[in-house]
């Protein structure tokens, strides 16, 4: 993945790379360290103010980083597909034998 990101510093945008060794206030982090380790990325848009009724984000940023994240999916590998392995925890739950009562 670093030599696609290389790649990308020619792209018409800029864009930062910023290693976050640690909890990140998102999903992220939870996800990395769960059981065995989640391979995972996160992508920032920069903002102002938060969680308030003025939060302020530039529209221009959000196409750019949606163009950035296509550009990864589309030189994914094509059987890339083929190594993810999917779970459905709901599913499982509803096909579970159900515990007997005493």
């Amino acid at each position: 993945m670093h030599a696609w990101w290389t790649r990308q510093r020619h792209s018409s945008f800029a864009f930062q790379m910023e290693p976050i060794p640690g909890a990140s206030g998102t999903d992220a982090w939870g996800i990395q360290v769960s059981k065995s380790g989640i391979p995972c990325g996160l992508l920032s848009i920069p903002l102002r103010y938060m969680h308030t009724p003025v939060e302020t984000v530039c529209l221009r940023d959000i196409e750019r980083t949606g163009r950035l994240l296509a550009e990864f999916i589309c030189r994914l590998p094509v059987d890339f597909a083929r190594t993810l392995v999917v779970r459905d925890a709901l599913a499982e739950e509803a096909h579970a034998p159900a515990a007997q009562e005493a």
